[in-house]
């Protein structure tokens, strides 16, 4: 079997059931880690449940501190390691405020190759890897975390590139964001990397109720963005050249905002023309489906309903009221797809 050509995970978080909910807790076997290699499929499924386990001294039956410390709440894949066939390491936040990173090469060869106490005491929700960069003889990535209490933190993970995953480092809190509010975060997003901005700064999007803050790795600062009356963000992301942002809230409204230098600046006319696209083929499948299932309409009829439906303007005048709830960008931003109701 050739596992040079091609590799990639599913994963999904473990978790832990109590008996009669009280201690003794038992650990159940339920986190797993999916995996295909070659072009001719070979599947092997990986529990790591028994591995943290292991890891933090834990029996069968385990207390009530040690299970919030297995039990993991969140995980993220850092971007793949272009060296010595590592390929990505994942990251683990548990419920007692702790982060273990692990490298998983085969399933007889998964081990944990940082952990740390974070300085919260409380779940950690959320989490996300910027790319990696090259710092001389190390190579380093911002992994950032939120924590149940709405507490954004981000961290230098990096090691030697000499001896590689055996002397990982893990930096303090790398951002100075005072007086943060109890709004959790939903959504972790860093700017993706292109040949266009390489030599920019890490910068990581991240949500706090219906307000975005955008937080720039070098200078150290938060520029926050709030849509007046919107409910919380729902999702965001970047395009390809990491300029443009897009913000999905959940009660279906949407924004474009552009990162000009240091300043977050709505892009009126982009949103409005991607409501107007959605909506527009929206009205087409609709008639498809009236046409279908009544027969053809009168023509004078069609073209009058067509008339109307191209001076109806935006969403407000439109009988479809659409809810855009998430949405991503393809490669080179070609392509943005959205999910609506």
């Amino acid at each position: 079997m050739d596992i040079s050509e091609k590799k990639f995970h599913v994963t999904s978080a473990p978790a832990m059931t109590a008996q009669d909910d009280s201690p003794p807790w038992t650990l159940m076997m339920h986190c797993m880690i999916s995996e295909r290699w070659g072009t001719h499929v070979c599947w092997h499924y990986i529990i790591l449940d028994k591995y943290l386990a292991t890891h933090w001294g834990a029996g069968e039956e385990i207390d009530l501190v040690t299970a919030d410390k297995v039990e993991s709440v969140s995980l993220a894949w850092s971007p793949m390691i272009s060296m010595n066939g590592i390929g990505s390491l994942l990251a683990l936040g548990n419920k007692a405020g702790h982060i273990t990173i692990w490298h998983i090469g085969s399933p007889e060869a998964v081990r944990c190759v940082k952990s740390w106490k974070t300085s919260s005491d409380n779940w950690i929700v959320r989490l996300s890897w910027s790319p990696w960069t090259v710092e001389g003889d190390y190579h380093a990535s911002i992994l950032a975390y939120a924590s149940s209490d709405g507490i954004v933190q981000a961290c230098k993970i990096r090691f030697n590139s000499k001896t590689p995953l055996e002397s990982i480092e893990a930096s303090e809190n790398l951002m100075d964001f005072p007086n943060q509010t109890l709004h959790p975060c939903t959504v972790l997003r860093w700017k993706p990397i292109s040949a266009e901005n390489v030599h920019e700064p890490n910068t990581l999007a991240f949500s706090k109720g219906n307000r975005l803050h955008v937080w720039i790795s070098t200078s150290n600062e938060t520029h926050i963005w709030r849509r007046p009356i919107a409910k919380a963000i729902a999702d965001i992301t970047w395009d390809t050249f990491g300029k443009t942002l897009f913000v999905f809230f959940m009660d279906g409204k949407h924004s474009v905002l552009r990162l000009e230098g240091n300043e977050l600046v709505v892009d009126e006319e982009y949103a409005e023309s991607v409501h107007q696209a959605i909506i527009s083929r929206c009205h087409m499948q609709t008639k498809t489906n009236i046409t279908q299932d009544e027969g053809e309409p009168d023509s004078a009829n069609a073209e009058e309903d067509g008339a109307e439906d191209e001076g109806s303007g935006g969403a407000g005048n439109s009988k479809l009221q659409l809810h855009i709830s998430s949405g991503d960008s393809s490669a080179a931003s070609l392509q943005l797809a959205t999910a609506y109701q």
